[in-house]
């Protein structure tokens, strides 16, 4: 499918019509996630809990049981990442 691009003041603008709205569940959506992996522009619907975003992602290329792997080993270093930044906050003290 080609779709034309539209100007929009010093833009370009993509013009989604019903049809493809509503292929894609953003029929209703003021907001859509969009990535760009090479030459692609990738257009979904914005995720509520971005742990659900990133599980999508890796099931995209990986299996479940890869995916979870990788979502644990990101939330592990994430969490300790943080716990680390709040003891340097107190000074290292216990209140």
């Amino acid at each position: 499918m080609l779709k034309k691009l539209s100007t929009i003041g010093s833009s370009k603008g993509l013009i989604l019509d019903k049809t493809l709205l509503g292929l894609l569940g953003i029929e209703n959506a003021e907001e859509v996630s969009i990535t760009v992996e090479g030459r692609r522009l990738i257009i979904t619907p914005p995720f509520k809990n971005p742990v659900d975003e990133l599980r999508s992602r890796l099931t995209e290329r990986h299996d479940g049981n890869v995916a979870d792997a990788m979502l644990n080993a990101a939330t592990t270093k994430a969490r300790a990442e943080t716990v680390r930044k709040l003891k340097a906050g107190r000074g290292g003290r216990r209140s």
